[in-house]
């Protein structure tokens, strides 16, 4: 019996983070729906997700609705489709299979920040240049190791963004990384400082 299985509208399943948009390093999650509920899925030995030829284990979390989540593999930038095997084996189909869009977006390339100092104790809009800045509504951009995080962020062009940062909170005669991620908080990338 054939099953149709759709990707989940939701932004978090399960306590995961989950997207049809991930990193080219892998490291998210992608999470699935059959359409109608199927329990039966249940009784299935093993559940995969093809990535282009590498194979992610699915883990079932819900019975009602059945939903499954796969953990996603590296892969170079780009569109590709996920086939989704319900299957024992990664090739060969017990229930079915679907074919679904996922997208791996290039990690960005930040070249540098302007300006170089800024005062501690203000906001500071900064410009950040560089190549691969690209908006899929999820951008951002962080202070340091662990924040904050800048606000207003705006993608100019793939070449610059322009973000809003909290120096208020940031030590001052430090030298802070400022980190950017084109997909939300995964494989932040940060050649760049700026002086507090």
């Amino acid at each position: 019996r054939n099953t149709t299985i759709s990707i989940s509208s939701e932004s978090t399943v399960a306590g995961y983070d989950v997207s049809s948009v991930g990193a080219t390093a892998g490291g998210s999650h992608v999470a699935f729906e059959s359409i109608p509920a199927d329990s039966s899925l249940w009784d299935v030995d093993s559940l995969y997700c093809d990535f282009n030829g590498r194979y992610s284990l699915a883990r079932m979390i819900s019975a009602t609705p059945a939903s499954m989540i796969c953990d996603v593999p590296a892969h170079h930038g780009g569109y590709i489709s996920i086939v989704v095997r319900l299957a024992l084996y990664p090739e060969t189909p017990v229930h079915g299979s679907e074919t679904i869009d996922f997208e791996y977006v290039p990690d960005p390339i930040v070249n540098s920040v302007y300006p170089e100092e800024v005062s501690q104790g203000i906001e500071s809009l900064l410009i950040i240049t560089g190549s691969q800045l690209f908006d899929r509504g999820r951008i951002s951009c962080k202070i340091g190791e662990s924040g904050p995080s800048c606000t207003n962020v705006e993608v100019v062009s793939s070449a610059m963004i322009r973000a809003v940062a909290d120096f208020r909170i940031v030590p001052a005669n430090t030298r802070q990384i400022v980190s950017v991620s084109n997909i939300g908080g995964l494989q932040y990338v940060s050649p760049s400082h700026v002086s507090v």
